[in-house]
């Protein structure tokens, strides 16, 4: 449950968590309004689910999904029956429920994953990236994409998917970095 500081209940103790942060563990304080987290069975046959209120106890998003992540861009990803879509600032569905996977917006690309290859789409859900990798993550200090189609050979990717330093170093290596910001460098 959750209580002001004055002791005022504000829900009944019925939810498994109220918190600052995501996940099955936790949940998070998100503009205002609460993540909360339900967990019915034990076990195996436990079922988590998430959901969205208002600080109020008005329900905004019923304890029907999987995941809720926060807003980003206007949009936020959530999962129901393990499939990611987005919803917009009104909560209806923008971009389908259809990736196994589904990261923040930045800069009008997301990172999503299908049949366990990554790639990016804009905020309408257009490819922009071709899901031709096996992992894919936003390097936020150089501005582009860290990949991998094998988990051995590393390399990196602009916005547009041009390869920047080939898919040929171990995972974090200073020389692929180094290539990268000469690369970068090069382009300013």
């Amino acid at each position: 449950g959750l209580a002001k500081e004055d002791r005022t209940i504000l829900y009944e103790p019925k939810y498994k968590t109220i918190s600052e942060y995501s996940g099955p563990a936790y949940s998070w304080y998100y503009d205002g309004n609460i993540i909360i987290a339900s967990e019915e069975g034990e076990g195996e046959n436990a079922v988590y689910r998430e959901g969205l209120i208002s600080p109020d106890g008005e329900v905004i998003l019923p304890l029907d999904y999987d995941i809720i992540r926060p807003f980003s861009e206007g949009l936020m990803s959530v999962s129901k029956n393990y499939k990611f879509a987005y919803l917009n600032t009104k909560f209806k569905v923008v971009i389908p429920y259809k990736y196994d996977d589904a990261s923040f917006f930045n800069k009008g690309l997301a990172v999503v994953a299908k049949k366990n290859k990554y790639g990016a789409i804009n905020k309408k859900g257009k490819t922009v990236i071709p899901f031709v990798y096996k992992d894919m993550s936003y390097d936020y200090e150089h501005k582009v994409y860290s990949v991998t189609k094998d988990f051995k050979n590393y390399g990196y990717i602009n916005s547009k998917g041009k390869v920047l330093v080939p898919l040929k170093y171990d995972y974090g290596s200073e020389e692929a970095e180094a290539k990268l910001i000469k690369k970068l460098k090069k382009t300013k």
